[in-house]
């Protein structure tokens, strides 16, 4: 169980990795313990969080700035949702936290490339509103397990991409909300796809 949860939640993580390269050499004399694990991985959600914080810094003066905040409180809301779910499947165990932290570094990474795509000079081209919306419509349909707590998940994103989606358009033109609203999209099939789990 514990290598399991090591693969799983840090080493297998793609955005740990990315936030946080030297997580491997983060461990005291090289003790693999569900502690150090843990301290780890809350290491590299200070990091991950830092990069995000300063994209929302280096972006979040642009536009509206009551929409901004809404958007960060409703991706904030998003997060949280997210990674209590994921971690439920832990709770009382020791490696709780692990997972915690794993999800919550790996939707900030998801965060970051979402900002890091307004930066670009001209939007990457990619599908349609319509199609992004129907892929995730199929995988949604795949993960869900009809529980409550998965669909609350689901509405959070669906609050924290219409309100990024709105601040973007309050600087950007409306013409780029369904460019905007197919971006986060695709990031958010991205992630059920890969992690297969809200």
């Amino acid at each position: 169980m514990f290598f399991f949860l090591t693969t799983l939640a840090l080493a297998g993580n793609d955005a740990v990795q990315a936030c946080f390269p030297e997580v491997d050499a983060c461990y005291e004399g090289g003790q693999h313990t569900q502690l150090a694990l843990n301290m780890c991985s809350h290491r590299a959600v200070r990091v991950c969080e830092g990069r995000r914080s300063e994209w929302e810094a280096r972006l979040g003066f642009r536009g509206s700035a009551p929409a901004f905040d809404a958007a960060v409180k409703a991706y904030e809301a998003y997060r949280k949702a997210r990674c209590d779910l994921a971690a439920s499947a832990w709770e009382g165990g020791s490696g709780q936290p692990l997972v915690y932290h794993s999800c919550w570094t790996a939707v900030d990474h998801a965060r970051v490339a979402e900002l890091s795509r307004l930066a670009a000079p001209s939007p990457a081209a990619g599908p349609s509103f319509a199609e992004a919306d129907a892929a995730l419509n199929t995988t949604w349909k795949a993960q869900f397990d009809g529980t409550e707590a998965m669909r609350s998940v689901q509405k959070a994103w669906l609050a924290y991409r219409d309100a990024q989606c709105h601040w973007e358009t309050t600087w950007k033109g409306d013409d780029l909300l369904d460019p905007c609203r197919a971006a986060l999209t695709v990031h958010r099939t991205a992630l059920l796809a890969q992690e297969g789990e809200p």
